[in-house]
């Protein structure tokens, strides 16, 4: 948030759902609230369809499953930066 918040130039933001200060509920709602066109998605071990389909009418683009393999998670950032608007 901090970073956003002074102008740094973000292309993608990946974000747990669990963080030591804030929930990634709460990152997302301030993300899209504010920069509604940097894309967003949750790389997490909460395997829960009612969470994950949760976060995407809230607004990110991508969910993430761990573990993953590194073409897994390849896939999904192309596909996230894919699905959502630019600046």
């Amino acid at each position: 948030m901090d970073l956003l918040a002074n102008g740094i130039w973000i292309n993608l933001v990946l974000s747990n759902m669990l963080l030591p200060v804030v929930d990634g509920f709460a990152l997302l709602m301030h993300v899209k609230q504010r920069y509604p066109r940097i894309p967003f998605a949750f790389v997490t071990a909460i395997h829960d369809a009612q969470v994950r389909d949760a976060a995407m009418r809230e607004g990110a683009d991508g969910y993430s499953l761990k573990p993953f393999t590194n073409e897994e998670f390849l896939a999904m950032v192309r596909n996230t930066l894919g699905r959502s608007p630019r600046r």
